[in-house]
């Protein structure tokens, strides 16, 4: 039997095809009711086997889970279609029987006892032949087959293939997507327009007069875990075939064949939230998923339905919603207080609706909303009605504030109360502003902040009425200030910076190196025992300060005073010398000292410098700051060098006898030179010589001579 498998709401469709063949002994009736035994082989007849075979094991409604061949009957034709023979078997053994060679037709009818075979003398009768039965205790499921041969002299057998004139349907159901709220019992699986009765041989196109609206039903095991051991319900063939294309499964419907198609009824028990009741689920049977309604003979369908959701994905002929009513439910309502107001409504309300509720205050009540909020109804729910006392309005009258000059700091926060006038108005709003926003600013609690220097106000006003009062405000400038931001200090001496601030506060100190010196709480600074620099930090009022702390060493006292020279000669007119004085001892603390001129007339000093001004003497003396130690130094003012830049003399030549003699003189320049002195040189003294001093010539011997007058500190000479 071939199978068809076909999942609603999930389509998909498998056939199996199976067969198998048995032969068994067989005893044969005659036409004329005897026994046949032996038969003589006639002229133009072959004795031919004729072998029954089916399909393999497969359960249908017969009491014999094999449906075995009880017996069957046989039916040749010749090819002008009259019969030429006719046997019973009462049992489902091979028989052998005498055929016309040529081209003939064999048909079995199995299962249904002996047939009458006058009413099959000519080929179209059998064509047309029905049935109504579609089992019997007795013979089981009716089986038919038939084959076209051509009967040769080498033929011996003729294998006849017998089919299930019935189609089996066995139903699952797959639950994996229903909701968990759904419940749904399924009460009965029953074919719909099932054919009265079926065609032995051929399609079976019933009209609709020959369809019963009521078919095979099933009423138990409806659930099995699989389609094997599911219980069948049986149906003959309807074969319809096209109604016309459709490509989405789940709209396939039989359209103008819709009382004649077959269809699977699945009857439940819904229970859902919202709905409650019998729903039905129909599905048509067929070879395909989308326009082919042909039940075929010899197939088991296997349905699957797929519920998904609610599983009410439609509300149409496929899914009958007709017999399921609408859940209600009870909406209860209240009142709180229940003096507040009166509430109506309350009642049954069918699944998805919105309750329809009204709240009525009573005097000097307000209705606030309801508890809970109201929705579509899925359950039963009681609804409270919210109403607040409104009490009787008391006008505003005016506002006063407090305080109502206020002076702050940058930075402050400080808290403004107004009063509403009188102080049972039933309207206490107050709206805050500020005059100046960029002095003061106020937020919506009556918290004011100080924002810069300045004047400004804040105002309150009434919400109702609009009466206002003003607070005035002054903003100082905060102040901190250190009185020293330097200082030095020896090891262990301790000094008290000293701050003013504004307003009045204590600062907090802090030091960046305690070991070079420390600050107490009260600004006291204290030196360590290490030469070194630190910086002492202190903030108040939100400022920040510093003061630089220097700690040397302890104080050595100057022993005494020494010069690099004691006595010092310089010429005049601006002359310069440096005089070093040296400290004793040379880590003495206060080196510094002080220098002074004996007679600032001849010269003078700064830092050790000694600048000349006249020719003369006068003494320079250092004196030490620390002790009065003092160091002298003797200094000679001399005139300054003018040196001689020119010589001339009053002859260039000079012609002399022996012994005579002649006066040389010389002229010196500039006039004013310091050094007029000449030395007198003779070139060759045996010619002439020369009194070195006063440049008289006396001529010894004749030749020639150079005479050379020379100053000899500037070196420059005249001939």
């Amino acid at each position: 039997m071939k199978e068809v498998i076909k999942y609603r709401l999930i389509l998909s469709l498998v056939l199996f095809l199976s067969f198998s063949c048995s032969k068994e002994s067989s005893e044969i009736i005659t036409e004329e009711g005897g026994e046949r035994v032996v038969s003589r082989v006639s002229a133009g007849v072959r004795r031919v086997r004729i072998e029954i075979c089916k399909t393999y094991t497969l359960e249908t409604k017969t009491l014999n889970i094999n449906d075995i061949i009880s017996n069957y009957n046989v039916l040749v034709y010749d090819s002008s279609g009259e019969k030429r023979f006719h046997c019973y078997s009462a049992n489902s053994g091979n028989i052998d029987i005498d055929v016309p060679m040529g081209e003939i037709t064999v048909a079995v009818i199995a299962n249904s006892g002996e047939i009458d075979k006058s009413n099959y003398t000519k080929i179209d009768s059998l064509w047309s032949a029905k049935t109504a039965t579609m089992h019997s205790q007795t013979n089981g499921v009716l089986f038919t087959g038939f084959a076209n041969v051509n009967i040769t002299e080498s033929q011996n057998s003729v294998s006849i293939l017998l089919k299930r004139v019935i189609a089996k349907v066995t139903v699952l159901f797959n639950r994996d997507q229903l909701n968990e709220a759904i419940s749904l019992e399924i009460t009965k699986i029953q074919l719909k327009n099932a054919p009265l009765s079926v065609k032995l041989f051929g399609n079976n196109s019933p009209g609709l007069s020959q369809i019963v609206t009521d078919g095979d039903y099933i009423t138990t095991n409806l659930e099995p875990l699989n389609h094997e051991s599911a219980s069948a319900i049986y149906l003959f063939e309807n074969m319809q075939g096209d109604i016309g294309s459709n490509s989405i499964p789940s709209l396939k419907y039989a359209g103008n064949k819709s009382n004649i198609c077959s269809y699977l009824e699945i009857t439940a028990n819904y229970t859902s939230p919202a709905k409650t009741g019998v729903i039905k689920y129909r599905s048509f049977l067929g070879e395909n998923t989308t326009n082919n309604f042909d039940v075929v003979r010899e197939t088991h369908y296997k349905e699957t339905i797929l519920f998904t959701g609610s599983a009410i994905n439609e509300s149409s002929w496929r899914v009958d919603v007709s017999n399921l009513t609408n859940v209600s439910y009870l909406i209860s309502t209240s009142a709180s207080p229940e003096i507040g107001g009166v509430v109506y409504g309350a009642g049954y309300y069918y699944h998805g609706d919105l309750p329809c509720l009204l709240a009525v205050p009573n005097p000097n009540y307000l209705f606030t909303g309801w508890s809970p909020i109201i929705s579509a109804v899925t359950c039963n729910k009681n609804y409270t009605a919210n109403f607040l006392y409104d009490p009787p309005q008391i006008a505003v009258t005016g506002i006063t504030i407090s305080p109502s000059s206020l002076t702050l700091y940058k930075d402050d926060v400080h808290l403004v109360a107004a009063q509403v006038l009188p102080w049972d108005a039933s309207v206490k709003d107050i709206i805050w502003s500020s005059g100046n926003n960029s002095v003061a600013q106020i937020d919506a609690t009556g918290i004011v902040t100080a924002v810069n220097a300045g004047y400004g106000s804040i105002v309150a006003t009434t919400l109702q009425g609009g009466y206002s009062a003003t607070c005035y405000i002054t903003v100082l400038e905060r102040v901190f200030n250190l009185n020293l931001t330097s200082i030095t200090l020896r090891y262990g001496e301790s000094l008290s910076i000293g701050f003013e601030t504004s307003p009045t506060t204590t600062p907090v100190w802090s030091s960046d190196n305690s070991s070079v010196a420390y600050v107490t709480s009260a600004g006291v600074v204290t030196a360590g025992n290490i030469t070194s620099v630190t910086t002492i930090r202190a903030t108040a009022n939100g400022i920040n300060r510093s003061c630089i702390v220097n700690v040397v060493a302890p104080v050595v006292p100057v022993s005494g005073v020494s010069l690099d020279r004691s006595a010092a000669t310089l010429l005049s007119s601006g002359a310069k010398t440096t005089l070093i004085a040296s400290i004793l001892p040379s880590n003495a603390t206060n080196k510094t000292v002080i220098w002074s001129s004996s007679n600032s007339s001849v010269a003078t000093v700064l830092e050790g410098v000694i600048t000349s001004v006249n020719p003369g003497n006068c003494i320079i003396t250092v004196t030490t700051s620390d002790g009065g130690h003092s160091a002298t130094c003797n200094l000679t003012v001399e005139s300054p060098n003018i040196p001689v830049t020119t010589i001339s003399l009053n002859h260039t030549s000079l012609k002399l006898d022996k012994g005579e003699s002649g006066q040389l003189s010389a002229n010196i320049y500039p006039l004013n030179a310091t050094d007029k002195s000449i030395e007198w040189i003779s070139s060759d003294e045996s010619v002439a010589s020369v009194d070195i001093n006063s440049g008289l010539i006396v001529a010894k011997e004749f030749g020639v001579t150079v005479i050379t007058a020379k100053n000899v500190l500037s070196g420059v000479t005249a001939q």
